[in-house]
């Protein structure tokens, strides 16, 4: 969890169907963290990644609500950090960007 004081405000209000497509980019890629590299394709990784980044280039001082909870770019890329830092996912990290 981010303390929201912490975070600057955001500038920017992406679009609903933008929001809604990086909150299930998220889950994808939360979904992905659980399972071995060996048992999943590079793309169940690749493509929330990609989905992600491409939010976060577009809408970088995006401010926004998933679940009804307010939320931020910076924030959600904190979180992709997170799940970043599970055993799975690293090494189809670095796989994905050959």
């Amino acid at each position: 969890m981010v303390a929201p004081y912490t975070l600057p405000k955001p500038t920017q209000k992406p679009p609903r169907d933008r929001v809604e497509a990086a909150h299930k980019a998220l889950h994808a890629l939360g979904r992905a963290c659980k399972v071995p590299a060996a048992e999943q394709g590079q793309d169940a990784v690749r493509r929330p990644l990609n989905e992600l980044e491409t939010f976060a280039q577009d809408f970088p001082a995006g401010g926004f609500r998933i679940d009804d909870e307010p939320g931020t770019t910076l924030a959600l890329m904190i979180v992709v950090w997170d799940q970043a830092q599970e055993p799975v996912l690293p090494n189809m990290c670095r796989r994905s960007r050959h």
